[in-house]
């Protein structure tokens, strides 16, 4: 969410959008406990050294190292569906539900890393799509699906927080 200055060199850069990159990475992570929050610092810390390594010839850095984020929590956590069953497949335990005493990051958590990761591009760094596209390498259908997705399952949830307690569950 921040805009840089074209002409920053690479330490300047760094100092200056460390912790918004690290918001970023945790919103992608959906991390807010301290060992999380400390996997998305080393995932920004990690993206760096990357962009370091070539920096001259990274025409937008903050493209490129939200971009190469996003890709990174995508290629790791794919789908986060390998706790669901699968046809024929026995069921294990179910997956503990998640209470991190933050109400939007266990929403976050809830959604697919890929939704998760284009969802955050749309919504918090306000990247067009067409724009989420081209850096992340998805088709554009592919693309509105995951937003279409993630928005409807952030408003739900959201809103099913937001109503008093004696109005959910059992209405009998």
């Amino acid at each position: 969410m921040t805009t840089i200055e074209p002409s920053l060199d690479f330490d300047s850069y760094f100092h200056f959008n460390f912790e918004d990159l690290s918001v970023t990475a945790a919103l992608m992570l959906a991390a807010d406990l301290p060992a999380e929050l400390a996997r998305a610092e080393w995932l920004v810390k990690e993206v760096c050294s990357q962009a370091y390594s070539q920096w001259d010839a990274i025409g937008d850095p903050d493209t490129w190292i939200k971009a190469r984020i996003a890709r990174t929590v995508i290629a790791a956590y794919g789908r986060r569906r390998s706790w669901w069953p699968r046809a024929g497949q026995p069921t294990g335990p179910a997956r503990p539900p998640r209470a991190s005493g933050d109400p939007l990051i266990d929403v976050l958590d809830e959604i697919p890393a890929r939704q998760r990761a284009v969802a955050v591009l749309w919504l918090r760094e306000n990247w067009p799509q067409g724009k989420i596209e081209r850096e992340l390498g998805m088709k554009p259908r592919v693309v509105s699906s995951q937003i279409a997705r993630a928005e409807a399952t952030l408003k739900r949830r959201l809103k099913q927080l937001d109503e008093p307690d004696d109005f959910k569950g059992d209405q009998s």
